[in-house]
């Protein structure tokens, strides 16, 4: 079967060419035997011109075909190069991820760890029984997370503390300030109002802003 049709292929390829020949120079070559004739008849002078210009358009056919080839391997070799390049930067690009996230998960780990059992509340009466100020009323809410913490957003939710300061002295405001601001505590004063003054000591208004672990 497979015989039969190689077979029939092939005597579909030997009749097309036979036909194309047949074309181009005609039953038995009679065109190419023309085309000759007509040039031995020539005289000298012509044959030599006839020659010459025949010269000439296989040299342009020649030039222009390895000016075409040229042109496209140095295409190639262009686009190479810059794939090559884009190449590189794609890695130094996946590095840079890589990298990115190895710190991402370490400063996630780093904060699991810093606020692991935290909760604001406790943590805030004790730093005020440390430097001894009364605190008259503390209160702690949601608020929306900002843009800026990006994934850790799925980890924390941002807290605002508003907390009221009775008869508290400089110095012990400093040191209150100072202990709920410790480090790695994520604990910042956003604003500070200054109800009234008696003597050497204030009433006053905190807003704090927090972040807790989900």
């Amino acid at each position: 079967m497979f015989g039969d049709l190689k077979h029939k292929i092939k005597e579909a390829i030997l009749t097309t060419l036979s036909l194309i020949q047949e074309k181009t120079l005609g039953k038995n070559n009679e065109r190419l035997d023309f085309v000759l004739d007509s040039f031995y008849k020539l005289e000298s002078n012509k044959r030599t011109a006839v020659l010459a210009t025949l010269s000439a358009v296989l040299l342009s056919l020649f030039l222009g075909v390895f000016a075409l080839y040229y042109s496209r391997v140095d295409s190639l070799n262009n686009a190479l190069n810059n794939h090559t390049v884009y190449l590189s930067e794609v890695k130094k690009l996946l590095l840079k991820k890589k990298v990115a996230d190895s710190e991402f998960d370490s400063l996630e780990s780093q904060i699991k760890s810093d606020l692991n059992r935290f909760s604001l509340k406790p943590f805030i009466e004790k730093a005020s029984k440390q430097s001894q100020v009364n605190i008259r009323s503390l209160n702690v809410r949601d608020a929306s997370n900002p843009e800026d913490i990006g994934k850790l957003s799925d980890m924390l939710q941002e807290k605002h503390i508003d907390i009221k300061v009775q008869r508290v002295s400089l110095a012990r405001l400093l040191k209150f300030i100072e202990l709920i601001e410790k480090p790695r505590k994520y604990i910042k004063v956003s604003s500070l109002k200054i109800v009234s003054i008696d003597k050497l000591y204030f009433n006053l208004e905190l807003s704090l802003r927090a972040f807790q672990t989900i």
